[in-house]
């Protein structure tokens, strides 16, 4: 008689009733290794190391317990930017990251020393996110602005994103959307109290064309000029 081979899952009644009642998370998903990890023995300070293979939720855990476990947050920054490195997929990286932080400073918003830990880190993912530019070489003279002044820097990184390509003759600004220059704007101190979401309506509902001045955009665009003609 031929036996029949039948298809055995291995997620378990019991498994099932144990998610349900005690919000007990799979453990089967498979790991993406955003930070390196060594079995056994481990050969580099920022690595995980583990006595056997990991389940995806140990293995995200003590990511986030190694970035608070090291002696600064310089040096949490410095193990996000290594494995950064390692990682074959940067906006992937970035996108795990940015989603973990925010969740999990919402989760221990209670504790002061690791939120601290975990918002420095965020602000740096979001200041990977950005697209570079030379004009963020100034930041250090932007972040002395003063609170009463956040409108002026709304309006002048809108009219750079959303107004400089639509000039004549066109000049090579920057693209990008609301959400863009939110994330931009996160960078300056003036904005440190205010979330993201309400920094993107803040920009939607900026006016550019009533309160850039002509003498402002003239310099802009002769600025900028200069480098599309060289």
């Amino acid at each position: 008689m031929e036996e029949k081979n039948e298809f055995k899952s291995e997620y378990s009644e019991l498994r099932r009733v144990q998610e349900m009642i005690f919000g007990r998370k799979k453990q089967g998903l498979p790991i993406k290794p955003y930070f390196v990890y060594e079995v056994g023995e481990t050969h580099h300070p920022y690595h995980l190391c583990f006595p056997n293979k990991p389940t995806k939720q140990r293995y995200e855990n003590d990511i986030f317990n190694l970035l608070i476990t090291l002696p600064s947050v310089g040096e949490a920054i410095n193990c996000m930017k290594y494995h950064l490195g390692q990682y074959p997929s940067r906006d992937e990286f970035l996108e795990f990251f940015q989603h973990e932080l925010s969740a999990r400073i919402e989760k221990h918003k209670s504790s002061t020393d690791l939120v601290i830990t975990y918002k420095e880190c965020l602000k740096w993912i979001e200041g990977q996110m950005i697209p570079q530019s030379p004009i963020l070489d100034q930041s250090h003279l932007l972040d002395r602005i003063q609170t009463s002044q956040r409108e002026a820097l709304i309006v002048l990184f809108k009219y750079l994103i959303s107004h400089m390509d639509n000039s004549t003759p066109p000049v090579y600004g920057f693209r990008g959307s609301h959400l863009a220059i939110a994330m931009l704007l996160k960078h300056y101190t003036s904005f440190d109290n205010t979330t993201v979401g309400t920094l993107q309506k803040e920009v939607s509902k900026c006016n550019v064309e009533k309160k850039m001045t002509p003498e402002l955009e003239a310099e802009l665009k002769k600025f900028f000029q200069q480098w599309v003609e060289k």
